[in-house]
């Protein structure tokens, strides 16, 4: 027995020695810049994407309806129902260029808060968040005309022309913000009168800020956007960032920002779209 104890203790002395000669392992940095999410999608339009991001919860079989909430709610269900009831599909289909920024509404954006940030809210005014459990396939089948006009302003609003927006090369410093353009036409309104006088050939801008190191904030209170606004209620962070497409790049936020208020076009048809 005591010899055993005593190339007991001897093992473990030499244990412990060769250990503390061990060389040190390098620490492991994890930078989240370099973990490229996009690689699954350079062959997709933004279409096919948003079109992947559908949810597969079990459908109600007397209402049609299906759950978008819970692990749903970052899936792009509602979104992809609105822009097919808009018809504004070719957009986000178009090959013409890769030089476009898509903003794509989660589930999140439409069912959740009761505010001027929620699209629905935007589309049908007093009728609040989205539901949520719906039948997609019938649930912008009633929309008025101006609903229409507000909803395709909404949809072209929110993509940007011109350039791959993205936090390494866009917008390479830290609380710095550009000024890009948007699909969606200013509305021109006589300032003294408030009337509305018709579409300009100008379209509403679009501002974007890297704040922190990768977050990407879109109209940021300070950019001016918004005359009149005083808190950040406007302001819209990107919660998924850099999908890039074969025609451009989309990041994914939860609810609209905005240049102009979304009723001046409510008598203004933005069906044919700008390819």
């Amino acid at each position: 027995m005591k010899l055993y104890f005593k190339l007991s203790i001897t093992f473990l002395i030499a244990l412990l020695i060769s250990s503390c000669t061990l060389d040190v392992q390098d620490e492991f940095n994890f930078q989240p810049d370099l973990i490229s999410p996009d690689d699954p999608f350079q062959n997709m339009t933004a279409w096919e994407f948003i079109g992947s991001r559908r949810s597969n919860s079990i459908v109600d079989p007397d209402t049609g309806a299906r759950d978008l909430g819970g692990f749903n709610e970052n899936n792009l269900d509602y979104f992809r129902a609105a822009v097919q009831a808009a018809g504004l599909e070719s957009l986000y289909m178009q090959t013409n260029t890769e030089d476009r920024t898509y903003l794509l509404f989660s589930n999140r954006a439409f069912i959740n808060g009761n505010n001027e940030r929620n699209p629905n809210v935007i589309i049908n005014g007093s009728l609040g968040a989205a539901p949520r459990n719906v039948n997609l396939d019938t649930f912008f089948d009633d929309l008025t005309t101006e609903e229409m006009n507000r909803l395709r302003a909404m949809i072209r609003y929110h993509i940007i022309d011109g350039e791959q927006v993205n936090q390494a090369t866009s917008i390479p410093r830290i609380n710095v913000f550009r000024e890009f353009n948007s699909l969606l036409p200013r509305v021109d309104v006589n300032q003294r009168t408030q009337e509305i006088i018709g579409l300009s050939d100008e379209v509403n801008p679009i501002f974007v800020e890297l704040r922190e190191r990768l977050v990407l904030v879109i109209n940021p209170l300070r950019s001016g956007v918004n005359p009149g606004i005083t808190t950040s209620d406007f302001e819209q962070t990107v919660v998924q960032h850099n999908f890039v497409f074969n025609n451009g790049i989309g990041h994914v936020i939860e609810g609209t920002a905005r240049a102009q208020e979304y009723s001046l076009y409510n008598n203004f048809d933005l069906s044919i779209p700008n390819n």
